[in-house]
């Protein structure tokens, strides 16, 4: 229990929360700048995106994980 107190006492929960939130970042910004791409080749109508469409069109369906783990 004197464990549990020095951890808390210490700020464990604030730290545990301020690492959640930037590997939470971190991966985010995989998914959302992917799907950023394959706007940008859409709009443009640009042949460069067509191999690279599908890993992005991949990396986007982990968006729905991501705003799973949004929560705490």
């Amino acid at each position: 229990m004197g464990l549990l107190r020095a951890a808390v006492n210490e700020g464990g929960f604030r730290q545990f929360f301020v690492s959640y939130l930037v590997g939470f970042v971190f991966w985010l910004s995989l998914p959302v700048g992917c799907m950023g791409l394959i706007g940008i080749q859409f709009v443009t109508g640009a042949s460069w995106g067509v191999l690279l469409r599908r890993f992005f069109e991949a990396a986007t369906r982990t968006l729905p994980l991501m705003a799973a783990l949004a929560v705490p």
